[in-house]
């Protein structure tokens, strides 16, 4: 048996009792509308729950979303200077070869072999000084 029969079955017994039936019906109809009512309540509260729980991790979502924009501006606000920087050392580099090889000229593998010469030379002649036959050569090379 459905509940509406048992609910007519209901009314039936409470009409034969002598109850009017316009306030069993008017009863019915208050009694339908709580229960619909109650369950739309639920429905709603459960709804609202999930829009709450939904908003919180939108919320969540953004604020991270917020903070990872805010790493990538700084590391790239970073990474703009050290280039920055590197762009200076390359540049101080280059004055820097610009004056060596401007002091010791363009080919700069000749003047190396030339003071390794100029240095091997003043060995020996230190090494004649020492001897004492600094003065003779000297002296043979003025002729």
């Amino acid at each position: 048996m459905s509940i509406s029969d048992l609910q007519r079955n209901q009314i039936n017994g409470q009409l034969s009792i002598g109850v009017p039936r316009e306030s069993v019906e008017k009863f019915m109809e208050g009694d339908a509308e709580n229960i619909v009512g109650r369950e739309f309540n639920k429905n709603t509260a459960h709804l609202k729950a999930a829009l709450k729980a939904f908003d919180a991790a939108s919320e969540t979502l953004f604020e991270a979303s917020d903070r990872m924009h805010a790493q990538a501006d700084s590391l790239n606000s970073r990474a703009k200077a050290s280039v920055a920087r590197a762009k200076d050392m390359a540049a101080q580099m280059t004055d820097a070869m610009n004056r060596i090889t401007k002091m010791l000229g363009g080919d700069f593998e000749q003047r190396l072999v030339q003071l390794e010469r100029l240095a091997d030379a003043m060995e020996r002649l230190s090494e004649l000084q020492a001897k004492g036959q600094l003065a003779g050569v000297i002296s043979a090379l003025q002729k």
